[in-house]
């Protein structure tokens, strides 16, 4: 799965797209108010987005317990927890699956949002995959950054700081985190 944010500061917009569960958080404090955040991303993660799940029904392919299972393999055997993602070629390929479709597609979701307003005194991006989203909350995440800002550290230590937090909260997956300083 991927999540990729491109900035061009001279329109101040940034593009987000992404694939599977790796995500991203926008954090934004404006000169006249509380600091807040918001996900600009979807989750392609069938127990976390029923319109996924509905989806991979819709065009033939299988859930099992929450997960989106092979075509023709017992998904005891094989399953998936994502719908999207970039691999997974015996997922897609007709000679894996003998022509059925199981729904898993590379298709991203992308959306475009303001960034780097004239009232933005601090902002930034948290690009992370599911290691930190599933054991740590968005409001966790932006509350942690937020505080570090304050106190001086820098967006790798942050980022550091962030994988500390999910492996503290429980994670036991990979746990990628990058902090990206928009305004700040």
């Amino acid at each position: 799965t991927t999540a990729v944010a491109l900035i061009d500061k001279t329109t101040k917009k940034c593009v987000v797209g992404n694939i599977g569960d790796s995500e991203v958080l926008l954090g934004t404090r404006r000169m006249e108010g509380e600091p807040v955040f918001e996900t600009l991303t979807e989750v392609h993660h069938l127990k976390r987005n029923p319109s996924e799940a509905d989806r991979i029904t819709e065009v033939g392919g299988r859930i099992w317990k929450g997960r989106l299972g092979h075509p023709r393999i017992n998904p005891m055997v094989i399953s998936l927890s994502v719908s999207r993602a970039i691999g997974d070629v015996f997922f897609k390929d007709v000679k894996y699956t003998h022509g059925q479709n199981s729904g898993l597609v590379a298709d991203p979701w992308i959306t475009c949002v303001d960034v780097c307003g004239e009232d933005v005194i601090e902002q930034f991006l948290v690009i992370g995959c599911d290691g930190l989203w599933d054991t740590v909350t968005y409001q966790e995440v932006s509350d942690y950054v937020f505080l570090q800002l304050g106190n001086g550290q820098t967006p790798q230590v942050i980022s550091e700081g962030l994988v500390n937090l999910a492996s503290a909260a429980g994670s036991s997956d990979n746990i990628t985190a990058i902090v990206v300083l928009l305004v700040g």
